[in-house]
């Protein structure tokens, strides 16, 4: 399309002009035709990476939704961990209580089973409290690789705006 339009633009003025006319208009057809080019090229950039900047954005969403889910996991970790604390507390206050043996030695193999829970509640914490930590770390990744695509963006907005001028 573009040929078939400096073709005829050409055309038009062989028909028309001297010679020396024609040598005139060459060299500002073919300056047209290199800002054209150039034009083309950085419309392709923008849509390069506006269209990464879509992705990042999602990546980014999700790296949050990941990191939220962590924080929202050693929250309830925390509380399942204050509830055993609070159930083994109460058992053992129960325990001085009861004088039926039988019933102490229930409460005693309850209470052991609460605190073996509450151990492994507690080893479990770190693991949860790693994976909060690594998933921050993405979500701060993604925030520097968007903000490095909108860099660029603001970079090639001031290319074009230089072009036009």
């Amino acid at each position: 399309m573009r040929c078939l339009l400096v073709n005829f633009v050409l055309w038009s003025l062989t028909a028309q002009a001297q010679p020396s006319d024609i040598q005139i208009l060459v060299p500002e057809v073919r300056s047209l035709r290199a800002a054209l080019d150039r034009t083309a090229q950085i419309a392709l950039n923008a849509q390069v990476i506006v269209y990464r900047i879509g992705w990042q954005q999602h990546a980014l969403a999700e790296a949050n939704r990941c990191h939220k889910d962590a924080v929202t996991a050693i929250e309830g970790h925390l509380n399942q961990v204050k509830w055993r604390a609070q159930q083994v507390q109460q058992i053992e206050n129960d325990l001085a209580a009861i004088e039926n043996q039988h019933r102490k030695a229930i409460l005693a193999k309850h209470l052991e089973s609460l605190k073996k829970s509450l151990e492994y509640e507690n080893g479990r914490e770190q693991e949860l409290r790693t994976g909060e930590s690594e998933s921050s770390h993405t979500v701060r990744v993604e925030e520097a690789k968007l903000e490095e695509l909108k860099k660029q963006l603001e970079l090639l907005e001031r290319t074009v705006a230089r072009t036009a001028n």
